[in-house]
């Protein structure tokens, strides 16, 4: 097997390098220096008290690393709060994907940047670091903004393609303008090579032909994981400039003022951003909402799920949420899903029964793994009525459950509390844990 690069390594921390905690497991930096003195900086930091390791492997451009990977990957070892600086040394014209793997929660981070005659560092913008959160599912869509092309060849924005899967996808590409228009029409892209990164060296916004342009918005999908990003070297200043895939408002911050407020002698909860991914050692998520004794009739509870891949039996029940007040005897929803060869909602609820004696409600429904979900739930004895509405992320209902409860109010005593849990142990083995997928941006409100 071929060597692509070299690495030095430094156990000291490079000034400037900021970091940021990221889930255990892979992430990938592009080496992608756009003059010939441009190096890629790559700092990994292990902040907890114990000695952890990490493996590295550069994929070259346009390379599988998949069907090229070597049976072994060079692997290094961290003390206790230590800082190593990967800084690449590669061949002029030398381009590709850096792989950085451990099973410990590592922050990376990644710089361009120059070495001087003195050998001191120069740092320059920051370079993406991809992780499962920033990178797009098959079906998704990411956005390039800001792309531009002079015909004089000195600025032109160079994009990058990254396919995360183990297998070769099909990709497409869309170039609007900054009115809207579309330029090139709708352009289907070259199979990619399983986990690679595929350069368009020209640039995408040659397909405007002899003519210069700039602004330029790009939409890509693919039919697997994927991400994007462009790059191009400035003349002017000497330095290459990365433009990461644009972010979007689907955010659960809000402004000032701009708050969703708690209605009038009602109770109000709410965890902002993912808090459950389910991993072995902690498969289920409980969460206490500590409730005033007394007499309520409305209970709502909005959450987003994001499906990782269906577990063993695909037909099992895949936990979404357990609702109950103390204990399951008095169970306020209960909603699964079940995947391949049943595809269904499955949901109960019921108050002062035994479990067999509970209602039972299931509707069909296909839902995709990576996808995001919206479960909106309704408890309401003022009306008599409960309802439960998914909807994808383009806000259509893919189901929709109507039901009847089976008690005129929810009665909350001094010894009582109104839980929730999120996952299962895998002790039934047609509930297996939901590894990997996304528990995120949770509210609840419960009224009088």
């Amino acid at each position: 097997m071929r060597k692509l690069t070299c690495f030095l390594f430094a156990a000291a921390v490079l000034i400037g390098l900021a970091s940021s905690p990221l889930h255990a497991g892979a992430v990938y930096v592009p080496i992608d220096p756009m003059a010939s003195d441009d190096q890629v900086f790559v700092s990994v930091s292990n902040p907890t008290a114990e000695q952890v390791n990490f493996t590295y492997y550069l994929i070259g451009q346009n390379v599988s690393g998949v069907d090229d990977r070597p049976d072994e990957l060079p692997i290094r070892f961290l003390d206790p709060g230590q800082t190593i600086v990967l800084r690449s040394q590669l061949p002029l014209g030398q381009r590709g994907l850096l792989e950085v793997y451990s099973a410990a929660h590592l922050p990376v981070t990644a710089r361009l940047g120059k070495v001087d005659d003195t050998f001191e560092s120069i740092m320059g913008p920051s370079v993406p670091v991809i992780t499962s959160d920033n990178a797009a599912q098959g079906g998704e869509n990411l956005y390039l903004q800001g792309l531009q092309r002079e015909v004089n060849g000195t600025i032109s924005s160079n994009v990058r393609l990254v396919n995360l899967s183990k297998a070769s996808e099909d990709c497409n590409v869309t170039l609007q303008n900054s009115t809207g228009g579309v330029l090139g029409g709708f352009i289907n892209l070259p199979a990619r090579p399983s986990l690679s990164v595929s350069a368009f060296d020209d640039g995408l916004v040659a397909v405007l032909g002899n003519a210069d342009a700039g602004n330029v918005r790009a939409r890509f999908s693919c039919t697997g994981p994927f991400y994007v990003y462009s790059v191009s070297h400035q003349p002017h200043t000497e330095q290459s400039v990365f433009i990461d895939a644009a972010a979007n408002t689907d955010s659960a911050f809000q402004p000032p003022g701009l708050e969703v407020p708690c209605p009038a002698g009602a109770f109000c909860f709410r965890t902002d951003g993912v808090f459950h991914v389910p991993v072995n050692g902690n498969k289920v998520k409980r969460l206490e909402f500590p409730t005033p004794p007394g007499d309520y009739n409305r209970l709502h509870v909005n959450l987003n799920v994001k499906l990782a891949n269906w577990q063993t039996p695909s037909s099992g029940l895949h936990n979404i949420f357990w609702l109950a007040l103390d204990r399951n005897r008095n169970l306020i929803g209960y909603v699964n899903l079940k995947g391949p060869n049943a595809n269904t909602v499955l949901f109960r609820h019921g108050f002062g029964q035994p479990q067999e004696d509970k209602a039972k409600v299931t509707v069909p429904a296909i839902f995709v793994p990576g996808q995001t979900y919206n479960f909106d739930y309704v408890f309401d004895t003022n009306i008599g009525a409960i309802d439960l509405i998914i909807r994808d992320a383009s806000g259509q209902i893919v189901a929709q459950i109507f039901h009847s409860p089976d008690t005129n109010k929810i009665r909350v005593t001094n010894n009582e509390i109104v839980l929730m849990d999120f996952g299962f142990l895998g002790i039934n083995p047609n509930e297996p844990p939901t590894f990997g997928w996304e528990y995120s941006n949770l509210t609840m409100t419960i009224q009088p």
